[in-house]
């Protein structure tokens, strides 16, 4: 999961230069059951949040199989171009919607209010 909860706003993990020691990992939360989150950064995989063993989130399963490496990276460069593109859209990744029936990879509204 490439977005979570700290400290009660939402944050995107690309945002920091180094997550496991920029952010305190009592104070992160997964968006969609608040349950505590930790740091996964590797050699081989890229940064991201992970739920506790023990969390009983659903989470991963509205997303269906596990993403790979090369999807989280393209779904951050989707939302960096339309950032890019759309100054004053607000882009966000991984956002509840369907009054949380699905997760969308991506998601922009426009100034406008379209979705």
């Amino acid at each position: 999961m490439l977005v979570a909860e700290y400290d009660g706003e939402r944050i995107e993990i690309q945002s920091c230069d180094n997550p496991k020691t920029e952010l305190k990992k009592d104070l992160l939360r997964c968006p969609v059951c608040k349950s505590s989150l930790f740091v996964r950064d590797g050699m081989i995989n890229e940064a991201h949040f992970c739920h506790y063993a023990d969390a009983a989130c659903d989470f991963e399963k509205r997303q269906g199989e596990p993403e790979t490496l090369a999807h989280r990276k393209l779904k951050s460069y989707i939302a960096g171009q339309l950032c890019d593109k759309n100054p004053t859209a607000k882009v966000a990744l991984e956002r509840s919607v369907l009054g949380g029936k699905r997760i969308a990879d991506v998601y922009v509204q426009y100034e406008s209010g379209n979705v």
